[in-house]
Formats: C-alpha cells, sequence, structure tokens
C-alpha cells in the first residue's frame, strides 16, 4: 500500500527540537498539518496541536502580565495589584488546564494514527505498543499539570515549596520520557511504514 508519511519525520524533527527550543512545536504543527488526510486520528492530532500552540501564546502573554504585575506594581496594600495578580494566576490555571486537554488529545491521536497504520499492516505488536506509550503519556502529563497548577495556587505555603518542588521535578522527568517514548513511536512508523 502506497502511503507517504514524511509529515512523521516532520513531527519526530520537531519533537526532538521541542525538547530543546519551543520553535520546534512548529516544525511539529507541519508534519501534523501533512499527515491529516493518512488517516482521520492524524486529523484530529493536527486540530489539538493548533489548539495546544493558540494556548501557548495565551499562556506566554498571561506569563509576561503577572511578571510585569510582579516587577513593577507587586505591594500588599495596593489592592488593584493584589487581584491582578490572583485574575492573571486563574487565567493561568485556565490556560494550563486547555493545554492539558490538547496536549493530551493531540498525543492520543498520534499515537492511535501510527497504531491504526500498524494495524493496516497487520503489526498487532507495534500497534499495542504505540496505546501503550500513549497510557505512560496520559499519566505522566496528568501528574505535570497537577504539579504545576499545585506549584501556582500553593507556591505561597513555605512548608509545602520543597515537596511541590520534588513533585514537579518528579513528574517533569515522568514527561520527558513519556515524551521521549512517543518520538521513538513516531520515528519507529515512519521509517517502518513510510512508502511514499
Amino acid at each position: 500500500m502506497k502511503r507517504n508519511l514524511t509529515g512523521l519525520l516532520l513531527i519526530f524533527i520537531g519533537a526532538i527540537i521541542s525538547l530543546f527550543i519551543s520553535f520546534g512545536f512548529i516544525v511539529t504543527l507541519i508534519g501534523a498539518c501533512m499527515l491529516s488526510s493518512v488517516n482521520e486520528e492524524f486529523k484530529k492530532a493536527r486540530n489539538a496541536f493548533i489548539g495546544s500552540l493558540c494556548t501557548s501564546v495565551a499562556s506566554f502573554f498571561i506569563m509576561i502580565g503577572l511578571s510585569g504585575i510582579f516587577a513593577f506594581a507587586f505591594n500588599m496594600e495596593n489592592m488593584y495589584s493584589v487581584g491582578a495578580v490572583v485574575g492573571l494566576i486563574i487565567a493561568m490555571v485556565a490556560v494550563i488546564i486547555a493545554l492539558f486537554f490538547f496536549n493530551l488529545s493531540a498525543h492520543k491521536n498520534l499515537m492511535l494514527g501510527c497504531s491504526r497504520i500498524a494495524t493496516e499492516e497487520n503489526d498487532g505488536l507495534f500497534a499495542n505498543k504505540c496505546t501503550g506509550t500513549y497510557g505512560h503519556y496520559k499519566r505522566a502529563i496528568l501528574l505535570s499539570t497537577i504539579a504545576v497548577v499545585a506549584f501556582l495556587v500553593l507556591f505561597w505555603v513555605p512548608v509545602l515549596n520543597v515537596f511541590l518542588i520534588l513533585f514537579l521535578i518528579g513528574s517533569m522527568i515522568y514527561y520527558y520520557v513519556a515524551q521521549i517514548l512517543i518520538i521513538v513511536r513516531v520515528w519507529q512508523t515512519y521509517s517502518t511504514y513510510n512508502r511514499p
């Protein structure tokens, strides 16, 4: 069966770049767009990657707002500043939760798309590896999101700071391991099933 999976190569390259520089996400998005005609799962992954990009941009501007308030106007006697900080933290938590769902959907559909290709090629073992990889990613992103939200909400409690930081570091390590597993599955799918 003739199948062009060059988009998976771009997702692979973009994901590797994204581990170090966030601009690699653009390469990943281009790869997802190229794959949207291969199967329905890749089309859903593309849409979720676009949603993820939009929420990432929103979080960037919220962080600029927070840093500006902290740098120039944070004064406990100034209720406007306190209200602005609380409002921006609530907005940031909402954006993080939205980013969680977009990333979860993008990676779920990416792995399901790879699994579907393997199933079409009668490679049930690799199809199961792809869905299993998504299971690791789902747990990792859930823990990471909980850790980030807990840190944002509870950072002002000194007793919890060490626990929150350790929880954040541990969940991020698990997240990066899951990301690397996804990168490996994307590469394996591309190198095994690409037939332009």
